[in-house]
Order: structure tokens, then sequence, then C-alpha cells
């Protein structure tokens, strides 16, 4: 689908995990199309995804054609007429109830489906550990940011000339809202034994400073920091922190009073991402319990248990 390639990851397309994502979540509608508690979240979770990459009705005719091709293409003779016609009929049953989702979404946002993503400049530019840039965005015209829940990311474009083409990718939003700012932290990624190094993440690190642009499309995703009095627990590993570190900043400074346990899991403390910020929002919390495990402890990090999350001691 090279009109829609800017969309999906050149890694994941390599180890065939976006093919696998796509043709299971049609299976998985197909499976429980009738339970919609089943179902519901995890079309919610896609039209999220949908949003913040600004995907727009007429494209799901795009991914439709090719989808039936390589059914067809896999299952060679094995698939009638009548097959055909029955994972046609599912998958735009399925399409059908995410675009209503995603206007939805869209008109929350007030935004366009396919609407021109603003351009961004880089404001500010921080290693928040050894492996993790936090990156903090502004609108280049001025014009205000919208707001975001904390827990949602962004959709990132960069382009990457050697592949002649602009690559998107999703990072969650790392700061509390309010500051008319979008701040987002990315791991460095390298290459591993069957997958490759990370083409944006590593070209967010390597060549992105303060004062060059990025496009961005709008927050989204249904990770969500809810409202209420009720206790808050904050679970994380690696650089999956981001996320918690947007909540629990926004805890600190709006919901003080509100219980929570914050428990993080990572290789070092070199590789801690945003560890000031989250000791000295757990420092303003009446009711904070902190919790940290580190793989290799050094000697004076007394507060870490050794190894990896044990929630029994949570």
């Amino acid at each position: 689908m090279p009109r829609l390639k800017r969309f999906f990851s050149l890694g994941n397309q390599a180890t065939g995990d976006q093919a696998q994502a796509l043709a299971g979540a049609v299976y998985a509608f197909a499976a429980h199309m009738d339970k919609p508690a089943v179902i519901g979240p995890v079309l919610d979770r896609i039209a999220h995804k949908h949003v913040s990459l600004g995907i727009t009705p007429a494209q799901y005719t795009i991914v439709g054609r090719h989808l039936l091709a390589a059914i067809g293409e896999v299952l060679g003779d094995a698939i009638t007429a009548d097959i055909a016609a029955a994972w046609d009929e599912v998958y735009w049953l399925m399409a059908t109830e995410l675009v209503a989702r995603e206007a939805r979404l869209y008109q929350e946002r007030d935004w366009q489906a396919g609407q021109d993503w603003p351009q961004l400049e880089v404001v500010a530019r921080d290693m928040a550990s050894a492996d993790t840039v936090a990156i903090t965005l502004k609108s280049a015209d001025g014009t205000p940011l919208p707001s975001f829940v904390p827990g949602q990311y962004l959709s990132v474009a960069i382009p990457v000339p050697e592949a002649g083409l602009t690559q998107v990718r999703q990072y969650s939003l790392s700061d509390a809202p309010g500051d008319d700012t979008w701040r987002i932290t990315v791991k460095r990624v390298t290459a591993g034994d069957a997958t490759p190094a990370g083409v944006v993440s590593n070209r967010l690190h390597d060549a992105i400073r303060v004062g060059d642009t990025l496009r961005a499309g709008p927050p989204a995703g249904d990770f969500q920091l809810r409202d209420g009095d009720h206790p808050v627990v904050l679970i994380s590993a690696g650089v999956g922190i981001t996320p918690m570190v947007s909540m629990l900043r926004h805890l600190a400074l709006t919901r003080p009073a509100r219980p929570v346990v914050f428990a993080h899991a990572t290789q070092d403390i070199s590789r801690y991402s945003h560890q000031h910020e989250v000791e000295t929002s757990l420092a303003h919390l009446d009711e904070g319990r902190y919790h940290l495990w580190l793989e290799a402890p050094a000697a004076h990090d007394t507060h870490a248990l050794p190894g990896r999350m044990d929630l029994s001691r949570i």
C-alpha cells in the first residue's frame, strides 16, 4: 500500500508485525462482533490510533482492497466466492464502526480527518536518561495547542530521505497538561538480532535540535488518567514510564491529596527516565508510595530493590 506507507513502521513491516496486527484485528472483530463489551475497547483503541494519524474514511477502501487481495493470495484455491464475500462484509462492518467512532473523536478535538498537521517548534531538548531524550514542542505560529489527558500520545512525522518518504511514530506525552507545550520522551532503539534500529527514534536523538520544526497530529489514546478520589496505581518498566510521568506530575499539581502508588522497574539508575521529576512529584503528594526495582543496582541506590519488579512487595 504505497499511498499509506508513511503510516506504518518500516521495522514492523520488516518483521511482519504490521500484517499480523491488521489480520488479528479483523479476525478479533469477526469472532466478537456480537459482544460489544469485548470488542468495544479494542475498537476504541484502534480509533484513537487512527485519529492520531489523521486517517480518513476514504483510506479504508485502500486498506480493504489490499487486505482482501492478500487473503486470496494466502489461501489460494481454498478461498471460495462465499468465503471472500464473508470476509469483505466483516471488514466493512468493522470499518463502518471505526469511522463512526473516529468521527466523534475528531469532533471532540475540533479536528478534520486528513487536515494538515501543525508545524511545531522544538523549544527544549534534554536527555531524560542515558538512552532517552525529552523533546518539548510548541506551535511555530503561536496558535494555542490543544490540551490532552495525561496518558495520551502524539503522532510525530519525520522525513526519512534515505527511504524517500515521511515516517510517522507515536510517542507518549511525558509532561502534565496546561503549559501550552507538548513534551515527548523518546528512547533510542538499537538494532537487535531480528529487528532493525529505530529509524525515527534515532533521527530524533541524532538530528533534531532546538529551533527545528516537526509536524504532529492531535493528542489521542484511550489509556488515560481518570478523574475521581479513588487511589491511583502507576506501574511501569523501562521507557513505559513516560505516560506515568505525565499522570504523576498532573496529580502532584492538581490533586496532591489523592492516594498514589508509583512502582517502576528498569535496568539501572542511568536508564531511569525523568527520575528527578518523579521523585519531586512524589514528594508533593500527601499519600504517595514509591517502589523502585533496578536489575543492576549500585551501592548508592539504597531506595531500590534488586532484580525485576515483584508485585507482591507493593
